[in-house]
């Protein structure tokens, strides 16, 4: 008797087809990288600091800006820090950077 496998990885989850290679490896979702981002803004205020700027890839930003807003309320009233959202389109999809004030 074998197992037969009913659901996708989780590689095949978190991830989607590159862009940059035209779909032959994977990036991580946008999603995902929003709330790895969480993650470390948390992190963060938890060493104090009063303002953290997150600067993405617009995907990411948009994201963040748009479906994920109440992810960043959260944040901001739990820890009483305001987060500020910018897009750059110099950065690859799965880099950003986060810088506390």
């Amino acid at each position: 008797m074998t197992r037969k496998r009913v659901r996708e990885s989780m590689g095949r989850i978190l991830c989607e087809p590159c862009p940059y290679c035209e779909g032959k490896g994977f990036v991580k979702s946008p999603r995902t990288l929003c709330y790895e981002i969480f993650r470390k803004i948390t992190k963060l205020a938890l060493q104090g600091g009063e303002k953290v700027i997150v600067t993405a890839h617009p995907s990411v930003a948009e994201l963040l800006s748009d479906e994920e807003r109440l992810g960043v309320e959260e944040i901001e009233n739990r820890y009483g820090i305001k987060i500020i959202i910018k897009e750059s389109g110099n950065l690859h999809q799965e880099n950003y950077e986060i810088t506390s004030l």
